[in-house]
Parts: structure tokens; C-alpha cells; sequence
């Protein structure tokens, strides 16, 4: 590799008329593979994939390239004495970064080498690569080359689509989207969803079915109830979640039913997939963990077939990711084991077409563990007591396929077509706990048997685009959604031996449990969506959206059915008086399906959600840091509460709420150095119940919490490659479940760090999670599962 040393500002601009690279503008370099020469055009998945939001005028060609740097976050190499008094046209519309660049370059007699991933050579026509790894060669020239390291931002993410199935920047969003990078996921080696709660302010851990290694949370107060893959509904109640086909993960706060459709007023979480990329992937990384934790993954990818003569795309890509994973667990007679395979590929059919297919399976069997009851005596046994038996078991298989096809009209306009069939079904076995007897130390059980399957089927087709009236832009969104989701199960349960909580002996017979008849729920819905983001100026953006959702519900056991229809707006406004500097208010709105009937015999009507959120966005250090503030009200209406006329029926009339306060900052404020800190301020309660007091919080819901990590990873001299990270976690105290408040689960702190070496074809690191054994438990609003004491995770990944 070879490497250039950073100049000062002023230095820069003193060699700007020489003969060199020196500029004082920020076209900038990354490290250039000289070794392998300059070839065809190479870009990250995201960056290919990705469109960005231009309004430049003509202007000078270098302050242009810098712009385009800035917002794709592509690394731009060009000798600033040829560039000098140059000029570029005008930059219009919603392009990626091929595009844009292509654009500026038109006429200009500049032509671009990509040099690798995320780098560009701007050259003149007539010297082509020979010229310019000539000049690289030259030590000369190396001492005049201005470095800025705009790719290398950490933590830092610029633009996401969770939050309007666009990719725009995050900083004209009048609502709240928080993005866990790979970054930060291999940084702090994370295996399961549950690990990212720390990250995010605001977010909770929501501890899965049995122990399933799901992907739901709490996000501002309210649990999920489901999650999606890459914008596809996923009934998680039944669907693992491996981070080894994961690139990242967005957290969407408040209310998304303008883009989503039914759903709890917290939030979404999107799971974003690897997938396939030009340039060649080859990983294999190993991992073991305390409680013997076996695991490897396999990450490829490449070009099957190269670009046709005059395109830049190649004509078919690849990804292949997997894993296996042989596990123990913290707890007593925990186990589990995991196969996950996720194939994908994309065809580039024509210049302006592209069809991508993605498919995935996973294979999760592990012994069901419902956790401890929550009593006061969950608090005092080890936190590995287990309550069931030996032989409890759970396997799972989930099935995930679909496609992507994407039409580009002209420059402005585009077509997306989008279907996702994600399947899970498990079969289990177990004894679980049901109640302490008085004595306080004997615990009643039954053994249950269950079958159980869920099916989703997503059909998306949008039509995005831009209409430019007068001063003012239009980016235009229109979509339609045809979906249908299905849950069924049988379950049996029969009367076990019970279990001491405090001397356990197992072991006891598990009786057959015969299942009660089959039961379920399901619903077949439309929605129609559409959405503005209108630039009025450069300082104001107003983002308006609208989405009707007509749906029918049915209930499998007793055949009722009832339709709900649910308008779902949003509108929000950002103030940008400065450029890193973003101001805004928001207003957004939700509904979810309520199941059942009332005590005469009417369906209820859709539980609904409403949020007002105003806060800030800045951007420091030239793009390099990130940081954000917001306050928050979510009002829950319609909840099924006890009918107190009729115990026996459940009426509507119950209402909950959660407001609050969210700081988060991440990026690289220097070269090596990465930060990632947030903290949340909850207050989520009981609003208006039959049952419970209005007040009452939220089950598992802390008032304070917050999370800090950071690493720093030397870049020169004998400690080159070598890397350490510390972080700490805090939760306040928080109550066990929402009826009887008498378990109040304490308060902790969990420090973290990690060790680590990188080089350019293998990396090693070992990680350090929870080294002072604290005592910390989560809740999902019945149960407490512990966590785990101190954890030491270890892995090697080889690139070949």
C-alpha cells in the first residue's frame, strides 16, 4: 500500500499553482493499491446502489469533486494543477455516485479510473492509468499530496432509507434514524440482536421467544411485535435472526405506518442484507466465546460476469454468506445450534436495469428456556438456575427469498419492484414454569407441547422521482403494497412435577402434552402510499407523506373476521440555518389491528399511535462526527384493556404513553479514533386502564439509560494495525411486568472492552463483555431472563 502524509490547509494551498497535487480545496485521496493498478469501475454495495440528492450550479470543477466527496463519501484522486480553472455544469436530480461523477466529468476532458472500493482516479483522457501510476511512483509528487479522510468516518452514517424507502441524508429528516454500521457490529463483535440495545438510545433488549436469538426491541417504551428485512414485514416471534448475512441495521423512531403499514408506535427495526458487490469478498472468520461458543462464518462475493463494452456495471454479481454455530449458554443446561445459509445475486439486464435475488435459510435448534418467573426470588438464585428440564427443546427452520427489480426511467425518474416470502416454523417440547406455591420456594410447571408456523408475503411497486417547479424540488414517492401474513399453532399442556427454586433437581418425566385444535390469526391487506420531500431552499425541506391501508382480518379457531380501514399521515419540517446545523418538528401517526371481539360482539377498532418530535441534527469536523438531540410524546390509544362489566371480554379503552428525551453522538473525530455515546431519558406509563393505576410504567422500561464505546486502532509505526476499545452500559431500574409492580429489576452498569489487530489479509481480536459480572436483567413484560456474567469472545478472520 502505498501512503501519503497528511499537509495542513495552508500548506495545501501554497502548492495549489505548482506543478504536483497539492490543492487547498478537499479532493481527497485513500489508500491506493498501486500493486494491482488502476481498474474498471469498482463501488461499495451501498454507494452503487445508492442515490444521492444533487442542486449544484455550475461552477468551478475541483469545489464540485469536493461536494460529490462529501455526499457519497467516495475518495476522489486528481492532480489539483490540471483541475485548476476548470469548470463543471450544473448537477440536477437523484444520482448515485458513478452517475454524478460522470456527469461533472462530461466534456471536461477528464475521464475516472476507479482505483478500488471506494476510490477514483480523475485523469485526462489522453494519459489514461499509465500516466497516472507514474506519477504515484514519484516521491515528489507523494509529498504534495492533500489527504482527507472523508471514507474513514466510523461510526458516522450519512444517509439511510429505513425512514423513506429513499436514500437520503439523514440531516433532512424531521424524525429520528439511528443506523448500527458494520463498523460498530464487528467493532464490538456483536453475535446477537440483544447486543445492539446499547448502541441506540432509546432501544431495549426484548428477549425472544424461549430464548430464540430474534430481532425484536423496545423502542421508546413499546415493544415491536415485529421486524423487517430490508423493508419486509418478518413475524420475528418464530424468525432467528444470524448477523452474519447482516451490512447493518436502522432503527426507525416513532410511528412508521406512512411507509409500513400496521405496527406499534415505538418504531421499526430494518435489517439491512449483504448483498452482491463487484469487487471480490473472500472472508472466513473463526469465533469461540465462554460457555462454548463454537462458530464460523463465510462471506463471498464478486463478478461472475464482467460489464459489457460501454457500461460500467458488471452483468452478474454474487454473494454467498453462511454460518455454523455450536453454543452453550450462561444458563444451566442451555444449548444451541445453528446452520445459516444466504445466497444472493444481481443481473445487470440492461444499462438502466437491474434484477436482484436474494434467499436465506436458517436452521435454530435450542433448548427452550421461558427464564424465571418474576418474583423476588428470581433476584437472589444464580443466574444460570434454570426452572425447566434437560430435554426441553425448540427447532426452527425460516425460509426467506425474494427479489429486487430496479427500472431506471431517465436521470430522474425510477421503478422498484420488490416481493419477499419469509416463512418460519418451529416444533417444541418443555417444561415451564407457572407459579411460586406459598411456600415460596416450590415452583408449579407444566409441560407443553406446541406447533407452530408463520408466513408473510410482501409484494412492493414504487415509482420514485423529481419534479423541479420553479425554485422549489419535489422528491417524489408512490407505492402500492399487497401483503398477507398468517400465524397458526396448536398447543397442549399438561400438569409436570414441579422444581424447588432454590435446589432444583431435574430430570423429572416430561409427559406428552395432546394439543388443543388448531388456532391462529391472519390478515390480507392493500396499501397506498405516497410522499414529498419538497426543498424549498436550501435552508427549509418539508416532508409530507400519506398511506391508506384496507385490510381484513381472520381469527382460525373461531372463524370471525372484520375489516379495518386506518389513514396514516406524516409532515414534518427542517430548518438547516447553517450547513451542519439541522433544526426540526415532526408529526406522525400509526395503527395496529386489535383481534377479538367486545361483549356484544363487535370488533374493536385498530389500536392507534401518535408522536410529536422536534430536536437537532449537527455534523462536526468536516462530516466526521454526527450528533443529535430530540424530545419526544407518543400517545397510545385503543388498547384492550379487562371489561369490568364482563371479566370474561376485553373492551378498547385503555390508552399508554411515553415521552422523553434522546442525545446520541458517533463518528471519528480524528484518524484511528472512533466514539459512539448516546443516552435516553423514558417516561413510558399507563395512561387510562380498568386493571392498572394511571401512572403505572411500563414494564421494562428504564427512566435512565445510556451507552458509550469508542476504539482507537494505531495507524503508523510498530504499533501499526494494533487496536483497543473500552465501553461502558446503563440501565436505571425498571419495573418486571405492568400488573403487579412488586419485582422492580435494579439498576447496572457493564463495562466492555476489546483487543484487536488488523492487517490487510487477516485480522484477530478478542473481546470483553460484562468483565465486572454484573447482575443484569431484561424483561419481556413477564418473565426475567438474565444476562450473562463475564463473557470472552475471541475470532480470526482471514481474507484470500
Amino acid at each position: 500500500m502505498t501512503h501519503a502524509r497528511r499537509r495542513s490547509s495552508a500548506s495545501a494551498q501554497r502548492s495549489g499553482s505548482g506543478s504536483g497535487w497539492g490543492r487547498g480545496w478537499r479532493v481527497h485521496l485513500a489508500l491506493l493499491a498501486c500493486s494491482v493498478g488502476l481498474q474498471g469501475p469498482l463501488l461499495t454495495a451501498e454507494q452503487s446502489d445508492a442515490r444521492f440528492h444533487f442542486s449544484e450550479p455550475a461552477g468551478d470543477l475541483a469545489e464540485a469533486l469536493d461536494r460529490l466527496s462529501r455526499v457519497t463519501k467516495l475518495d476522489v484522486i486528481a492532480r489539483g494543477d490540471l483541475l485548476a480553472g476548470r469548470r463543471a455544469p450544473a448537477l440536477e436530480g437523484r444520482l448515485t455516485a458513478e452517475e454524478a461523477l460522470l456527469a461533472l466529468l462530461k466534456d471536461s476532458g477528464f475521464e475516472a479510473r476507479f482505483t478500488g472500493d471506494s476510490a477514483v482516479a480523475v485523469v485526462p483522457v489522453a494519459e489514461g492509468s499509465a500516466r497516472l501510476l507514474a506519477d504515484l511512483g514519484s516521491s515528489h509528487l507523494l509529498n504534495e499530496v492533500v489527504v482527507t479522510d472523508f471514507a474513514e468516518r466510523g461510526y458516522t452514517v450519512e444517509t439511510a432509507s429505513t425512514g423513506t424507502r429513499l436514500e437520503v441524508p439523514l440531516r433532512d429528516l424531521p424524525q429520528t434514524v439511528d443506523v448500527v454500521p458494520q463498523d460498530l457490529l464487528r467493532d464490538r463483535a456483536v453475535l446477537r440482536p440483544a447486543e445492539l440495545a446499547d448502541s441506540v438510545a432509546g432501544v431495549r433488549a426484548f428477549t425472544g421467544y424461549g430464548g430464540i436469538s430474534s430481532g425484536d426491541f423496545f423502542i421508546r417504551g413499546f415493544g415491536t411485535d415485529t421486524s423487517y428485512r430490508n423493508g419486509f414485514r418478518d413475524f420475528s416471534f418464530l424468525s432467528p435472526v444470524d448477523f452474519a448475512g447482516v451490512e447493518r441495521v436502522e432503527f426507525l423512531k416513532g410511528p412508521a405506518s406512512v411507509l409500513y403499514g400496521e405496527g406499534q408506535p415505538g418504531g421499526v427495526v430494518n435489517y439491512l442484507s449483504k448483498k452482491p458487490v463487484a469487487a471480490r469478498v473472500r472472508e472466513l472468520t473463526l469465533t469461540t466465546a465462554t460457555d462454548e461458543v463454537y462458530r464460523a462464518a463465510l462471506d463471498l462475493g464478486g463478478t461472475f460476469i464482467p460489464a459489457r463494452q460501454g457500461e460500467s456495471e458488471p452483468v452478474l454479481m454474487y454473494r454467498w454468506n453462511s454460518a455454523y454455530e455450536d453454543a452453550g449458554s450462561h444458563r444451566d443446561y442451555g444449548a444451541s445450534e445453528s446452520l445459516f445459509l444466504s445466497p444472493s445475486v444481481t443481473w445487470q439486464v440492461t444499462a438502466d436495469t437491474s434484477l436482484t435475488l436474494l434467499g436465506e435459510y436458517h436452521r435454530y435448534d435450542y433448548v427452550f428456556d421461558r427464564g424465571l418467573l418474576a418474583v423476588p426470588q428470581a433476584l437472589k438464585v444464580p443466574v444460570g438456575r434454570f426452572l425447566g428440564e434437560p430435554e426441553n427443546e425448540a427447532k426452527t427452520d425460516a425460509w426467506r427469498a425474494g427479489y429486487e427489480l430496479k427500472h431506471r426511467f431517465s436521470d430522474a425518474w425510477q421503478f422498484r419492484s420488490g416481493f419477499a416470502m419469509i416463512l418460519s416454523e418451529q416444533t417444541s417440547r418443555f417444561a415451564q414454569p407457572y407459579e411460586v406455591a406459598p411456600d415460596g420456594h416450590t415452583v408449579l410447571r407444566q409441560a407443553t407441547a406446541r406447533r407452530e408456523r408463520s408466513q408473510n408475503y410482501t409484494l412492493q411497486n414504487e415509482l420514485s422521482g423529481q419534479v423541479i417547479t420553479g425554485a422549489v424540488r419535489h422528491d417524489l414517492l408512490l407505492g402500492v403494497e399487497l401483503a398477507r401474513y398468517e400465524f397458526r399453532y396448536e398447543i397442549g399442556f399438561v400438569e409436570m412435577s414441579p422444581i424447588d427454586f432454590f435446589h432444583p433437581a431435574y430430570d423429572a418425566p416430561l409427559p406428552t402434552a395432546p394439543y388443543d385444535p388448531l388456532d391462529g390469526y391472519g390478515a390480507d391487506s392493500l396499501g397506498l402510499y405516497v410522499q414529498d420531500l419538497v426543498t424549498l431552499s436550501p435552508q427549509w425541506k418539508l416532508l409530507l407523506g400519506l398511506r391508506q391501508d384496507t385490510s381484513r382480518s381472520q381469527e382460525v379457531l373461531s372463524g370471525h373476521t372484520h375489516d379495518d380501514r386506518a389513514w396514516s399521515p406524516r409532515a414534518g419540517l427542517v430548518y438547516q440555518p447553517w450547513e451542519p446545523l439541522s433544526l426540526y418538528a415532526g408529526w406522525s401517526h400509526s395503527f395496529n389491528p386489535n383481534f377479538g371481539v367486545s361483549r356484544d360482539g363487535r370488533s374493536f377498532a385498530p389500536e392507534e399511535g401518535e408522536q410529536i418530535e422536534a430536536g437537532l441534527k449537527l455534523e462536526l469536523l468536516d462530516q466526521r462526527l454526527t450528533a443529535g438531540l430530540s424530545v419526544y410524546e407518543i400517545t397510545k390509544t385503543n388498547v384492550l384493556v379487562p371489561d369490568l362489566s364482563a371479566p370474561e371480554f376485553v373492551s378498547n379503552t385503555g390508552g399508554q404513553k411515553s415521552r422523553g428525551l434522546e442525545a446520541e453522538v458517533a463518528g471519528t473525530p480524528v484518524r484511528g479514533w472512533k466514539v459512539s455515546l448516546n443516552y435516553a431519558c423514558t417516561d413510558a406509563f399507563v395512561s387510562a386502564d380498568t386493571a392498572v393505576a394511571e401512572g403505572t410504567r411500563l414494564a421494562g422500561i428504564p427512566r435512565h439509560e445510556g451507552g458509550f464505546w469508542t476504539t482507537y486502532e494505531w495507524q503508523s509505526g510498530p504499533w501499526k494495525g494494533f487496536g483497543v476499545g473500552t465501553g461502558l452500559a446503563y440501565a436505571s431500574d425498571r419495573p418486571a411486568t405492568l400488573a403487579e409492580q412488586t419485582v422492580m429489576l435494579p439498576s447496572a452498569w457493564r463495562w466492555d472492552a476489546a483487543l484487536f489487530y488488523r492487517r490487510d489479509s487477516w485480522s484477530a481480536q478478542v473481546n470483553f463483555k460484562n468483565i465486572t459480572s454484573e447482575r443484569i436483567y431484561q424483561s419481556q413484560g413477564a418473565l426475567i431472563y438474565p444476562e450473562p456474567l463475564l463473557q470472552v469472545q475471541a475470532s480470526v478472520t482471514v481474507k484470500f
